[in-house]
């Protein structure tokens, strides 16, 4: 019988894909695929993750510097504030079915807890979201060191909500191969497509580690609460 889901933030709650980073790359007058390849390089995307890098601003001086032109403090200042506003939108504008399904699965006296690969700036604004009140525990990678699919970072969710892995769901759309660090520790894993599809060759591989893949978030409720 489950007793607790646990979800993954991004393009599983919040959507901030909506916007992508076009303000950001605006502002250094290059494209969104630039400034993403800079800001998801792989040093500086574990550095993110793991909270070796400790302020938004940090952040956004080593992705400015690792540009082939020079970045002035103003046009820096910009982006980060722009950074700060696209993130503040999709975690505080949650989608109404989402919320909905959340408020329905607390109300029926499951745990609700939040793992989320998440960097100082994409945790800023969780307080605000209005999906907080449900949830029973929240844990950022960037506090705790730890990034999925890292066992670890499942197990210290299960240990927070006081449940059994048996006992426990975790929903996300299967990014960061979280759906088999979950199933690793024996949760059982629901694909969430509602809000993201991953493209054919990554969505084969992420379904080997899903129970259950639901299209409508709805659809989580009948998983849950059976």
């Amino acid at each position: 019988m489950i007793q607790a889901v646990c979800f993954d933030m991004f393009d599983t709650l919040a959507d901030a894909r909506r916007h992508m980073e076009q303000s950001e790359s605006d502002i250094l007058g290059i494209t969104p695929e630039d400034w993403g390849a800079v800001m998801w390089e792989k040093e500086l995307c574990r550095d993110r993750g793991l909270g070796v890098v400790k302020t938004v601003r940090e952040m956004i001086d080593r992705a400015c510097d690792a540009l082939p032109f020079p970045v002035s403090d103003e046009q820096r200042q910009a982006v980060e504030a722009a950074r700060r506003e696209r993130l503040r939108q999709a975690v505080t504008e949650i989608d109404q079915q989402i919320v909905d399904t959340i408020r329905q699965l607390k109300e029926s006296g499951l745990k609700i807890g939040l793992i989320s690969n998440a960097d100082v700036c994409d945790r800023l604004y969780w307080d605000q979201s209005p999906v907080y009140p449900y949830f029973d525990d929240g844990i950022f990678s960037c506090d705790v060191a730890l990034l999925k699919p890292d066992p670890e970072i499942f197990l210290l969710s299960l240990s927070h909500l006081g449940v059994d892995a048996s006992a426990a769901l975790f929903v996300g759309d299967g990014g960061s191969r979280e759906l088999s660090g979950a199933k690793a520790v024996g949760m059982t894993t629901v694909c969430t497509e509602y809000l993201f599809r991953h493209p054919a060759k990554e969505r084969k591989v992420i379904q080997k580690s899903a129970d259950y893949t639901i299209q409508q978030f709805r659809e989580l409720l009948d998983i849950a609460m059976k």
